[in-house]
């Protein structure tokens, strides 16, 4: 088994989720004061393996 041990660069999460709201719908709204995104949690994390993959050298 292979281990790499790294981090994708953290500049990167506003380019995903950029990427992500084009392709996928996004709701926002409130949650007491905070404000929040409701999406679907399986499909982000598909989009991110898929992004991150051309787009880190993970």
């Amino acid at each position: 088994m292979t281990v790499r041990d790294g981090s994708p660069n953290e500049e990167l999460f506003d380019e995903l989720g950029a990427a992500f709201e084009k392709e996928h719908e996004i709701n926002r709204g409130k949650v007491g004061a905070a404000n929040a995104w409701l999406f679907p949690l399986g499909e982000a994390v598909k989009f991110a393996e898929k992004w991150l993959g051309p787009n880190t050298d993970l």
